[in-house]
């Protein structure tokens, strides 16, 4: 039980995120957002979550400069 409250509980936090993550990229006009996507499915979330992060601050400053 304490494994399934577990999992559901990362599966609710992780799908609320992918959601920002997909909006925010396309409120930024990021390309390459299938990087993060696949990395979620095939590495883990924990890597994808910081992954899109760092592309996004790198898009902020890339705005900024123009």
């Amino acid at each position: 039980p304490a494994a399934q409250s577990l999992s559901r509980d990362l599966f609710i936090g992780a799908t609320a995120v992918f959601i920002w993550m997909i909006s925010e990229s396309k409120r930024l006009q990021m390309k390459h957002l299938w990087v993060v996507v696949l990395s979620t499915f095939t590495i883990a979330f924990a890597f994808s979550a910081p992954l899109f992060l760092y592309l996004r601050e790198l898009r902020i400053e890339e705005i900024n400069r123009d």
